[in-house]
């Protein structure tokens, strides 16, 4: 693990060829990323050695980067790690306490059916919630069948049919989004355009995918996977799946997305997991609907999902992102116009509060998390008192905006003599620009 820390962190890179030496990587890094797949399972990865105790040494390995970072000093380092996506798999990890390591956690919900059943049936490949009418079998040794629905709630709440403790924060857990479909061929259409039938293998292999045959990304697609003739939506599932008429793939869609965007907010989620951005068209199509579903809001969150089947819908376009509800004043002094803080409500990125004689401004979705805690999701704008709406004063301007920079939601910049706070992610946007991504928080 030191040898480790020193590349990475520290950034001392062997030299070659004049390249490299001491320090050379410096301040790249910001954390590591751990990826085993599967602690105690043999699932996994080829080659992936298990052992009894797996179990134990995976919490330790966290607890031992944390511990590592943690005395390097000057910074915070990140700990993460790809978590997977079924319970006989979660159930060799100790939920209860590997979140007391990690800064997020990024749950591999997907590869829940695919062509390794050769001959169907064809199912989606992350469903978010379960169907009376799947026909796939439950995950040994408990009845539950494979949903995203079921994973969340796994490493949150537990499940004593699996002997799951539950326990992961839900706000240091994204879930996993695919940006690559599962698929077969030699599929009947039945009663529901290729759903739950047999199929004769799994669909061609695709030459960026590997040739591995079923499997293929979203630019490979093209004309089926961005056909809204070929797309489908069960609302049961509240997932998406393609047919073309002989062959059946499931994965991701508009709508799809826009549920488990949704489905994010409403269980207070860190966000979502995209594998990966590699497998898109050029336009990046479903990473910005993914991003403008976390950006947005949600209609309303249900207690329990859907049960009864419906036909399936085509997709249908995913909310425009709202708008914040008040103008945040710039540090300094003013009135507490906006809202009274609540730690029940649901608060979108750009949204802004008032909360011990302070006015906040929301990074990003949240819920519960208290402005100046250390989840560090709300911008602090400063000092405010009671009173009527006051017009924002000006102040001392942050750095510019840049066309190129990447700014998270609750970033502070100057553009055009103003101070302007982001919504949500953007990039390129200008300020005051007709895309509305930032507040003006008055001249400065």
């Amino acid at each position: 693990m030191s040898s480790c820390i020193d590349m990475f962190i520290k950034g001392n890179l062997p030299s070659q060829g004049g390249y490299g030496g001491p320090g050379t990587a410096a301040g790249i890094f910001d954390g590591f990323d751990i990826d085993w797949e599967y602690p105690g399972s043999n699932t996994g990865h080829l080659g992936n050695h298990v052992g009894a105790n797996d179990t134990a040494n995976f919490t330790a390995l966290l607890a031992e980067f944390r511990s590592e970072l943690d005395a390097l000093g000057g910074k915070h380092y990140s700990v993460s790690a790809a978590l997977p996506g079924g319970q006989d798999k979660i159930a060799k990890l100790q939920t209860d306490k590997i979140g007391n390591y990690l800064d997020f956690a990024d749950a591999m919900t997907y590869d829940m059916h695919g062509a390794w059943d050769a001959t169907g049936p064809t199912n989606f490949q992350d469903p978010l919630y379960g169907s009376p009418d799947d026909p796939s079998g439950p995950i040994p040794p408990g009845t539950e069948k494979y949903t995203t629905d079921s994973v969340i709630k796994a490493y949150t709440k537990g499940s004593t049919a699996y002997g799951i403790p539950g326990g992961f924060p839900a706000n240091k857990l994204t879930l996993g989004i695919p940006f690559y479909y599962r698929g077969w061929t030699g599929v009947p259409a039945g009663s529901n355009h290729g759903l739950y039938q047999s199929a004769s293998g799994p669909s061609a292999g695709k030459t960026l995918s590997g040739n591995v045959p079923g499997i293929a990304m979203y630019k490979e697609l093209s004309g089926v996977v961005d056909n809204p003739a070929d797309t489908f939506y069960d609302p049961t599932t509240q997932s998406a799946w393609f047919y073309d008429g002989t062959n059946f793939y499931g994965g991701s869609s508009a709508q799809s997305i826009k549920a488990r965007t949704d489905y994010i907010h409403c269980t207070g989620l860190a966000g979502a997991m995209m594998f990966s951005l590699y497998d898109l068209d050029p336009n990046a199509t479903l990473f910005h609907d993914v991003v403008n579903g976390l950006a947005g809001s949600t209609a309303g969150c249900g207690t329990t999902p859907p049960t009864t089947p419906t036909t399936p819908t085509n997709p249908t376009t995913p909310t425009t992102p709202t708008s914040p509800p008040t103008t945040p004043t710039t540090p300094g002094g003013g009135s507490c116009s906006a809202a009274a803080w609540s730690a029940t409500q649901a608060y979108t990125g750009g949204a802004v509060v008032s909360y011990n004689g302070h006015q906040w401004t929301a990074k990003w979705w949240t819920q519960g998390d208290t402005p100046g805690g250390s989840q560090n999701v709300w911008t602090d704008n400063g000092v405010c008192s009671q009173g009527g709406t006051t017009t924002p004063p000006g102040g001392t301007c942050p750095a510019a905006w840049s066309a190129t920079q990447a700014y998270s939601g609750g970033a502070t910049v100057s553009y055009n003599g103003h101070q302007w706070i982001a919504k949500w992610w953007t990039q390129g946007d200008t300020p005051g620009g007709s895309q509305n991504v930032w507040t003006d928080s008055g001249s400065c």
